[in-house]
């Protein structure tokens, strides 16, 4: 007889992500990307591009000791909480969780969640563009090393227009 079977191991798993250059004030805002996780739809991305091969990242370290799980312990409260006051609270009361879609093409549940989330930062629409309180629009370059990741890369696009957010492709060579 053959018995398949999977076998769990401690490996760290490779990660893929979109990462905000935090010295723009664009992404200094919290809110903002929080929205911008939001748009992305993962669970779309997966099926429809992925068969479904993907589990995704709750850690920059998953399947790793290193990995993040749940509330802080004991001995991360005491490093964490001389911060508290710099901190979301959220750090302390709430486990991370990436945000997760129903998985249809739309993501309508996720992008008026996105849509609130700006508001409360300051952006508004205007003529179908986001736009901050000085009118200057909501848009932004995602730098790519290979341009096969472009078939993912579209897709959050074209959520990121249905915002108001304008974000362009810009091909860049690893040295």
């Amino acid at each position: 007889e053959l018995i398949q079977e999977e076998i769990p191991h401690q490996l760290p798993k490779g990660m893929q992500a979109f990462l905000m250059n935090l010295r723009k004030p664009l992404f200094q805002d919290m809110r903002v990307r929080q929205a911008l996780g939001l748009a992305f739809n993962f669970e779309w991305s997966n099926k429809n591009l992925f068969y479904n091969a993907y589990t995704r990242s709750q850690s920059y370290f998953s399947n790793s000791e290193l990995a993040a799980t749940g509330l802080p312990s004991a001995a991360e409260l005491a490093i964490l909480t001389p911060y508290k006051d710099q901190l979301p609270s959220s750090v302390f009361n709430q486990p991370y969780k990436a945000p997760v879609s129903d998985g249809d093409k739309y993501n309508r549940k996720n992008l008026i969640r996105a849509m609130h989330l700006l508001k409360e930062a300051g952006w508004r629409v205007v003529d179908n563009q986001l736009v901050d309180s000085n009118n200057q629009p909501f848009s932004f370059e995602i730098t790519l090393v290979q341009p096969s990741f472009e078939r993912i890369v579209n897709p959050y696009i074209k959520a990121l227009k249905k915002l108001g957010i304008t974000a362009h492709i810009r091909h860049s060579e690893v040295s």
